[in-house]
């Protein structure tokens, strides 16, 4: 899969988060520790991966945090990278 561009992340996060979650597993915890420094709500993994299906909702600022750990999540050099 193709680093998710600015305009990914902003879209729908969640997809996107989903989408690297289901490719590998490990992802959760990595996403989860960076949206809980960013000032994430959910406190726990599982509450972050509730939240990307759908089983809770959280405020929509939400989000704004998700891309935000998305994106410092990509290699360095490549978040928010658009192919001209």
């Amino acid at each position: 899969m193709p680093p998710a561009t600015k305009a990914d992340l902003v879209e729908d996060p969640r997809r996107t988060a989903r989408n690297l979650i289901e490719q590998d597993e490990s992802t959760l915890r990595e996403l989860w520790l960076r949206y809980w420094a960013n000032g994430g709500e959910a406190v726990e993994p599982f509450e972050l991966e509730a939240y990307l299906y759908g089983v809770v909702e959280l405020s929509a600022f939400e989000d704004e945090i998700l891309a935000q750990a998305l994106e410092d999540l990509q290699p360095p050099g490549k978040a928010g990278r658009r192919n001209n």
